[in-house]
């Protein structure tokens, strides 16, 4: 036998012992890499953001309430204050909401149930607007971002109670979540988790909601300029609509609820008048108002009392003597603020800057997602 057919002949033993097809060439590293696990788990991000934030205040710091208005409510609501059992008439807040705290603190007196439930919808809310900013692209980038927004209106937000504040933060998150789920495709069964966090907000205060839409009015023209061709964001303004309806009528009801009882009718007729006189400083005690003061048998203490919320005189302070003054006298208007001064008291305002700050967070999150880069 030639030498040379038998060295052709001989099956190499490589080929003997395995029937693997031929190798494929070495695949580059970065086509068989797995992904990042902050892309695929945004909602874990968030726990962990919002929970190691909450935790941390409540054991570093004390919250407490940013204003009167507040505290007042808190007093009313657990019966504690101007009222001797629990009442569901919160102010400034919606009449349902203030059922639900009556029947709790009638269950349990000894439970702080108002600024809990505050706390709570703080927590929920960031954590929306962490997953929403967090749900699409997700990355070291935007997860900085995320706690960078948390470290400047998460902790005013949780150690500074305030009603108005709370329903602001809660409309924003109902709102970025459907925004959200307009940028991630197909999500409708997300966009459900909205629903509550509008609704709440609403009720706190729905003035709030409002100023949501009038603030992230960019936000809402995507959504509905992206009704043209996606059914994600017809749902999406479906559900805002609804809920500013739903929101609307529980003010109806609010309304309706304090006109039919004979103790709190009055209040929001003279809650309009007060305001002329201690928030806006419409009105001054001199000598060309006094006669006016004197047809009401009011004393220039009185006046002094009035503005220290000192008014529970329902005969000396009604809304009578109250609309009579402001039709007797002329009313004080505050002069134009020059531009000058209005720029310097902005630049010295750190909460100015602060939410300026998350503004450029939440902007530079959204701008991720090509075609929200109009909102800017």
């Amino acid at each position: 036998m030639d030498s040379k057919n038998s060295v052709e002949n001989v099956v190499p033993a490589e080929r003997v012992l395995t029937d693997s097809p031929e190798p494929s060439p070495i695949q580059p590293i970065a086509a068989v890499a797995h992904p990042s696990p902050l892309k695929s788990r945004p909602l874990r991000q968030s726990l962990l953001l919002v929970g190691s934030l909450t935790v941390g205040i409540l054991l570093a710091l004390t919250p407490r309430y940013e204003t009167n208005d507040d505290a007042g409510m808190d007093l009313i609501a657990a019966g504690r204050g101007f009222v001797d059992r629990p009442d569901e008439h919160l102010l400034y807040s919606n009449v349902l909401i203030g059922l639900a705290l009556k029947s709790l603190y009638q269950i349990a007196p000894s439970v702080p149930w108002y600024g809990g439930l505050w706390i709570l919808t703080a927590c929920a809310s960031l954590l929306a607007i962490c997953y929403a900013c967090l749900q699409n692209v997700s990355s070291e980038w935007t997860v900085g971002l995320g706690g960078a927004f948390l470290w400047f209106a998460g902790i005013p937000d949780l150690t500074q109670l305030q009603f108005t504040r709370i329903a602001f933060l809660a409309g924003l998150a109902g709102l970025l979540l459907l925004a959200g789920g307009i940028r991630s495709g197909g999500g409708s069964s997300r966009q459900w988790l909205a629903v509550p966090l509008l609704l709440v907000g609403g009720l706190i205060r729905y003035d709030a909601v409002r100023l949501v839409c009038v603030v992230l009015l960019p936000v809402i023209l995507w959504m509905l300029w992206r009704c043209r061709s996606d059914r994600s964001a017809r749902h999406a303004v479906a559900i805002l609509a609804g809920c500013l309806l739903l929101g609307w009528g529980a003010v109806r009801f609010n309304d309706g609820y304090y006109a039919r009882d004979a103790d709190w009718k009055d209040f929001y007729p003279f809650n309009i008048l007060r305001v002329e006189f201690m928030d806006f400083d419409h009105v001054e005690y001199n000598s060309q108002t006094a006669g006016a003061f004197a047809a009401a048998d009011w004393k220039p203490v009185d006046l002094q009392m009035l503005r220290s919320w000192a008014f529970l005189d329902q005969d000396r302070y009604s809304s009578q003597k109250l609309n009579s003054i402001l039709d007797a006298v002329p009313v004080i208007r505050p002069a134009a603020r020059p531009w000058n001064g209005l720029i310097k008291q902005l630049a010295a305002d750190g909460e100015l800057w602060g939410l300026l700050a998350c503004g450029a967070a939440i902007v530079a999150i959204l701008s991720v997602d090509r075609s929200a880069r109009l909102i800017p």
